[in-house]
């Protein structure tokens, strides 16, 4: 893939440099310090619940000529309860965030394990699904055999993973575009 040349005080090499060094830092301070991570997490969260509730309620609002508008309503009145309740009870936020993070791990896992055990017939490298729908599964184990200890680390943790691994990739990509060397 080349990235298109951009006209304009910002050469894409040095904007995916600088993208990826902080994010790098970012991702390695997260994991330094995972509590402290869990909360900005928990927060930014929060604040997200909070402006899609508001903004979902104007939407409500302007369609209440429909008979659906008040359900409407309710339902993002509801998003902004929970936004409210993790803004005023982080603890609570982080503990229900990393249910629901060992939750999706579940699902993601017993996903694959199903879409692996399904090919098995039609492709060779079955197995490797499978075995990569393990891993979350494990993960899901790992949050729940610790609970509620793991809510107090595990989204910062797993985001500054998140936040280095990308950083680190947009740093070589703007490393590489910066030599020349893009293949």
């Amino acid at each position: 893939m080349t990235l298109p040349k951009q006209d304009g005080p910002w050469d894409e090499d040095k904007v995916l440099i600088a993208m990826g060094l902080c994010l790098l830092v970012l991702g390695v301070a997260a994991m330094a310090v995972p509590a402290v991570a869990t909360i900005a997490v928990e927060q930014i969260v929060a604040g997200l619940l909070l402006i899609s509730g508001a903004a979902g309620i104007g939407f409500a609002v302007s369609l209440r000529p429909a008979v659906e508008w008040r359900m409407t309503v309710v339902l993002f009145g509801m998003l902004m309860a929970l936004g409210f309740l993790f803004l005023l009870s982080p603890e609570d936020g982080t503990l229900t965030l990393t249910m629901l993070l060992a939750l999706v791990f579940i699902v993601q896992g017993c996903a694959a394990i199903s879409i692996g055990i399904g090919l098995r017939k039609t492709e060779k490298s079955w197995c490797l699904l499978v075995l990569s729908g393990m891993a979350p599964i494990g993960m899901a184990c790992l949050i729940v055999s610790r609970w509620p200890d793991t809510a107090t680390w595990v989204l910062g943790l797993l985001t500054g993973f998140n936040l280095a691994v990308n950083g680190s990739a947009l740093l070589i990509m703007g490393l590489a575009a910066k030599s020349g060397d893009r293949k």
